[in-house]
């Protein structure tokens, strides 16, 4: 791989697993708009470990203090646990079957129907809760498992589910960014056991691989504050404009003639 497409694509994941856009749908669109070959599992792999060590070292103090709260931390294994599942059991056929850009556009408009709905939702409660229940977060976990599908996304997904369930913004937000750290490990991990019975372990000797874990890991992190602020002061607005033109466009590219 050129070393500059591994440059944008660690910037490309570094920026859209932590907004609500999708990370998936853009890994398999720029490629495309590009004409790039296909990136290998290997660096889907880096992509992936940089933007997990960047929700650690990014929230390292609030980990430190999740740890010793054993209530706190059965939320986080009760939130991936629904996801944990479905990925495993069907994450080679969905692999396969939802990559195509068509899907994609269909997955993009769905999500933004799923965000819209529950920030009007929110918008209209009142009493909302500072903390997040177990009931909470088993919502907000079946609420991930639609993130599977490139175009939903998962931190959308996540925090639509906080938003039905009429939880403070700052505390969904910071919710969907707990379970995305062993969500994010488990992707790496099955990329990598992956890649490693197909090809063996030669890949990490590639340059790309650093050049994509340490650019999403740079990217991730500044994204991560940037994406607190910003919807805790403005909610999901300019991002479901940016989902329904992007969904607009790959219409348009996917058929021209229409």
């Amino acid at each position: 791989m050129v070393l500059m497409q591994a440059i944008v694509l660690g910037i490309v994941q570094g920026l859209t697993e932590f907004l609500p856009v999708s990370s998936s749908a853009h890994l398999i669109l720029v490629p495309k708009l590009f004409n790039w070959q296909e990136h290998t599992l290997f660096f889907d792999t880096a992509l992936h470990l940089g933007t997990a060590c960047a929700v650690i070292v990014y929230f390292a103090k609030d980990w430190l203090r999740i740890v010793k709260n054993k209530n706190y931390v059965l939320k986080v294994l009760i939130g991936i646990f629904p996801a944990g599942i479905l990925g495993f059991l069907f994450s080679d056929f969905i692999e396969v079957e939802t990559r195509s850009i068509s899907i994609i556009s269909i997955t993009l408009i769905a999500g933004t129907a799923v965000m819209l709905f529950s920030e009007k939702i929110f918008k209209q409660a009142t009493n909302l809760k500072t903390n997040v229940r177990i009931r909470d977060s088993l919502f907000i976990g079946v609420m991930q498992m639609l993130a599977i599908f490139p175009g939903m996304s998962r931190s959308g997904m996540t925090i639509s589910g906080g938003f039905l369930r009429k939880i403070k913004k700052d505390e969904a937000v910071k919710f969907s960014f707990y379970l995305a750290t062993p969500i994010i490990f488990g992707a790496a991990i099955y990329s990598f056991i992956k890649s490693f019975k197909n090809f063996g372990g030669l890949g990490f000797l590639e340059s790309s691989f650093a050049v994509g874990f340490i650019t999403s890991f740079v990217i991730g992190l500044l994204t991560i504050r940037f994406m607190i602020e910003y919807i805790r002061k403005r909610g999901f607005r300019i991002f479901l404009i940016y989902r329904l033109l992007l969904a607009l466009f790959i219409c348009l590219k996917s058929y021209p003639n229409t």
